[in-house]
């Protein structure tokens, strides 16, 4: 299953950054982190995810939902915590689950603007 390997993931490569151990919800992964950040993730198969991920109260997400053809990165799109919809360049369907977990956890331990 793709969450098992994303939680080895985080033990594996990120251990010293997470503030507690990752939790598996009902269709997901929940994980705190050091700086702050709570990251919440959703791999159903494939190809198709959802990162959100909060602080304080700021919520933002990246998700692979068919709704913004309109985007040159669709289906993959970035929900900002101002409620704009924006081309994702940091996560794409075609690398693997691996992959994009380890950018968005980068760019979120960097504190890198997402866009």
């Amino acid at each position: 299953m793709i969450h098992e390997r994303l939680v080895r993931l985080l033990k594996d490569e990120f251990k010293t950054c997470l503030a507690e151990e990752p939790g598996f919800f009902y269709d997901g992964v929940e994980v705190r982190l050091k700086n702050g950040f709570k990251l919440t993730f959703i791999y159903p198969k494939e190809g198709e995810y959802c990162f959100s991920w909060t602080l304080e109260d700021r919520e933002e997400r990246i998700d692979t939902a068919p709704l913004h053809r309109d985007l040159k990165t669709f289906p993959n799109h970035y929900h900002t915590g101002d409620g704009e919809i924006r081309e994702d360049h940091l996560t794409s369907p075609q690398r693997s689950p691996e992959e994009n977990l380890r950018r968005v956890l980068e760019a979120l331990l960097e504190r890198k603007p997402l866009t």
